[in-house]
């Protein structure tokens, strides 16, 4: 949830590492923050078998995240 100064409210990261999360099912650290990440580790997810709305959201996150390293 976002207070009317603009700022999320409730949990806040004490740690950069706070951000991060070890996936349950291929033991390897991502970060929440990001997306693509999130969804490359969402293995009983959807089957879209790279075709279908999945790649789509993994393809903008790519150019988004090119985007922002331009910045």
């Amino acid at each position: 949830m976002v207070s009317s100064s603009g700022r999320p409210s409730g949990w806040t990261p004490t740690t950069e590492q706070d951000h991060f999360m070890k996936c349950p099912v291929c033991h390897h650290e991502f970060d929440m923050r990001d997306l693509s990440q999130a969804l490359e580790h969402w293995h009983n997810g959807p089957d879209d078998e790279g075709a279908g709305p999945l790649k789509k959201v993994r393809q903008a996150m790519a150019v988004w995240r090119w985007w922002l390293s331009r910045r």
